[in-house]
Parts: C-alpha cells; structure tokens; sequence
C-alpha cells in the first residue's frame, strides 16, 4: 500500500518507520532543516530504552 505521512516528527516519523517495517511504500511530507536532514542522511530513529539506532 502506498501512503503520505505528513509531518517528521516524533510521532511522524515512529509512524513511518513503523509503517516501512510492514512493508508499504510509504512518503514524508518535511520541510527545513528536517527535510534536509532525511535527503541527506534518511530516516534514523533512536530507541532509547533498547539503546540501539534503525535507519529506513
């Protein structure tokens, strides 16, 4: 399924990753510094109780 998430926020980007696991092709809608940062490095999130980092 193809899907829009806007926004890159925490919950956002929980949601987009979360989403990308279940194997949909999924778009982020960013804008400034964040979407600069999702070109150039892609989407990383810290889980910080299991003290490790994913990358979609």
């Amino acid at each position: 399924m193809r899907l829009l998430v806007y926004g890159t926020g925490v919950m956002g980007s929980f949601l987009t990753h979360t989403l990308l696991k279940a194997g949909h092709e999924v778009t982020m809608i960013a804008s400034g510094s964040k979407r600069e940062t999702l070109q150039r490095q892609g989407l990383i999130i810290e889980h910080r109780l299991q003290h490790k980092e994913t990358a979609d």
